[in-house]
């Protein structure tokens, strides 16, 4: 968390992730409902909140999604159907 860089780094992959899942179900809303976890959602949600809410991101928060929560969303994405 020292690493400003990396920081931003990182805001700016997860925005990626989320805006990629935004475009994923707009593309096909029906296989998104149903394969889509809680972390989908989140992270989509996250997205919205660095591209509007730069000031209100928590760092804790975000080391915490990294280190905890991304890997089962990775994991995730490999039971997605592919079409």
């Amino acid at each position: 968390m020292a690493n400003e860089m990396a920081q931003n780094a990182i805001l700016m992959r997860l925005q990626e992730i989320g805006e990629n899942l935004a475009q994923l179900r707009r593309l096909d809303e029906e296989t998104f409902a149903t394969a889509a976890q809680d972390s989908w959602h989140k992270l989509i949600g996250l997205r919205n909140i660095i591209s509007h809410g730069y000031h209100t991101i928590d760092d804790e928060q975000i080391w915490q999604i990294v280190t905890e929560e991304l890997p089962a969303f990775a994991k995730s994405l490999d039971e997605y159907p592919n079409q």
